[in-house]
This record gives structure tokens, sequence and C-alpha cells, in this order.
């Protein structure tokens, strides 16, 4: 359930996959999935980050322990 979420977040895109598939444009429809992919793990570690940031504002903020 979580991979689909993610790989196929929005209708438009799901739209686009089936049409692509349907036409044989596997390349098409693997690239959307990967950058899909990318964006989320993009969006989620930007999320954490910045909530880190607000959570400990007024600490030193050491990222490698």
């Amino acid at each position: 359930g979580g991979l689909l979420n993610a790989t196929f977040g929005n209708a438009t895109e799901m739209i686009i996959s089936i049409y692509a598939l349907e036409h044989g444009m596997v390349r098409v429809v693997q690239q959307s999935l990967l950058g899909s992919i990318l964006s989320n793990m993009l969006l989620v570690l930007g999320c954490a980050f910045f909530c880190g940031g607000i959570c400990h504002y007024k600490k030193d903020q050491v990222f490698n322990k």
C-alpha cells in the first residue's frame, strides 16, 4: 500500500502511466516512478530537517551522532 501511495500519488500520474503502458512506453513509466519516489524521499527528508530545526531552535544541532 505504501509503495503504491508513494509512486501513484495522484490520478493524473496513474492515467498517464496506464496510457503509456498500453502503448508500449515502459521506459516512460519507469522514469515516472523513479521521479516520484525520489521527490517523495526529498520531501520527507526536508520535512525532517525543518521539524528538527523548529524543535531544537536554540541548540546546536549535530547530525553525525
